[in-house]
């Protein structure tokens, strides 16, 4: 008798692809929840067994989260303008054999994309205020004189970003939209130069070997392309929700981190319009367009 294995953990595609409204969290690295009421009876019965950090340390561990996260989009981002597939030229050169396919079908770093994506969602949770503070007034009230802040007020303070926090969360979220920005134009610009039924025979697989439900989709790359598309527009509208911007990168959302800080708002629209106006990395055509439009087109191509 064989030793039976252990089931391996569910990945992003091991469920079965559904519609647009199909909801990919689920299968998103776990969030942290937002912070609800305890009975304190039970709290102080387990606070000896199950003590919780402080939130300086919290916090503390979340700004190492932030800066280990802007190296990294920093390196993803050469990555990508140095790679040879992300030009027009590598893609329509492509021969549906072997070689391509080892070579060149994974060397746009699709993974690591959205990776980086949970991560910073992850640190914009961290940063987004409980229910009960976001139900009040839009606008803060004064903060209290130091002698009476209680620790509540603390841990406020504590999770409101100042200044150096905000302009690295708004760097990371600029490079990001970057790296997206170029990986679709890239992927959009290959899609162009081959009509539907050549597709799947002249482009290498994203995802070699990728099956959902034991349907093989190895050699299916238009609905690889689909499935990737699907998500990335699902992670950047909770990313642009979670900053509270408009659905493109604008600064119509009103509530999120750049909604308590008004300042911050100014700067992210101008961030957003520079990023835009530079357009893609040169050489891939129509990546001067904004990235919700970049993404439509390669759903509409598939």
């Amino acid at each position: 008798m064989q030793p039976q294995t252990a089931p391996s953990p569910l990945s992003i595609f091991d469920a079965p692809f559904l519609d647009g409204d199909f909801d990919f969290q689920a299968f998103l690295p776990p969030m942290p929840q937002q912070q609800q009421p305890v009975d304190t009876s039970m709290h102080d019965a387990h606070h000896h067994h199950h003590p919780q950090p402080p939130p300086s340390d919290k916090r503390q561990e979340c700004l190492q989260k932030l800066a280990d996260l802007h190296s990294a989009l920093m390196a993803d981002l050469n990555t990508v303008r140095a790679s040879r597939v992300a030009t027009e030229s590598s893609i329509t050169t492509l021969r549906a054999d072997a070689a391509a396919h080892e070579n060149c079908g994974c060397n746009v770093p699709i993974g690591r994309m959205l990776t980086t994506s949970a991560q910073l969602l992850e640190i914009l949770h961290y940063f987004l205020p409980s229910p009960a503070s976001s139900s009040s007034s839009s606008s803060p009230p004064p903060p209290p004189p130091a002698s009476s802040t209680s620790p509540e007020d603390s841990e406020l303070l504590l999770l409101r970003p100042d200044i150096p926090t905000t302009l690295s969360i708004l760097a990371c979220y600029a490079a990001l939209r970057r790296i997206y920005r170029t990986i679709f134009a890239t992927i959009d610009a290959s899609l162009q130069n081959f009509p539907p039924p050549l597709r799947s025979s002249a482009l290498p697989p994203l995802f070699p070997g990728l099956a959902l439900g034991g349907f093989q989709l190895g050699g299916n790359v238009g609905l690889q392309v689909l499935i990737v598309a699907q998500l990335s527009e699902s992670m950047m509208a909770k990313i642009d929700a979670a900053l509270g911007v408009g659905g493109d990168g604008g600064g119509g959302g009103g509530g999120g981190l750049v909604g308590r800080q008004p300042a911050a708002k100014g700067v992210l629209e101008a961030v957003v319009r520079e990023e835009e106006a530079e357009g893609a990395e040169e050489g891939i055509p129509g990546g001067e367009r904004p990235l919700r439009e970049i993404i439509g087109c390669v759903k509409r191509a598939c």
